[in-house]
């Protein structure tokens, strides 16, 4: 069991930014004791032409502390397709394999005067 506590709402990162992702793993029955391993993030976009871009495609999660949450940064390069992009989470919890992705958009610094690309 995956939760990101993020809501319901879309994150958004600017390009040239860098962009946090946090998880909490949980067992099955929902405690937060947990046994992970091997967490990891995937990150993907659909480009502008239709095609599908790996942005990272598989990067290691860094534990809190002792905690079961996770988090992983990653630098968004000035150059990112303006796009919804796909964080995808993979684990083994408590001897099983689990996947559970986000959505999160990547767009213009409002500061910026350059056009989408």
């Amino acid at each position: 069991m995956v939760d990101r506590g993020c809501g319901t709402m879309t994150k958004q990162y600017y390009r040239d930014s860098k962009a946090v992702f946090y998880v909490t793993f949980l067992s099955e029955d929902g405690s937060d004791t947990p046994v992970v391993t091997n967490p990891t993030i995937k990150i993907q976009h659909i480009d502008k032409d239709g095609l599908l871009v790996v942005d990272i495609s598989s990067a290691s999660l860094t534990q809190v502390g002792t905690s079961n949450q996770y988090y992983y940064q990653w630098d968004v390069p000035q150059t990112a397709d303006i796009a919804t992009y796909h964080a995808i989470y993979n684990a083994n919890i408590d001897g099983n394999d689990v996947e559970d992705d986000e959505e999160f958009q990547i767009q213009n610094d409002p500061g910026d005067a350059g056009g989408i690309s």
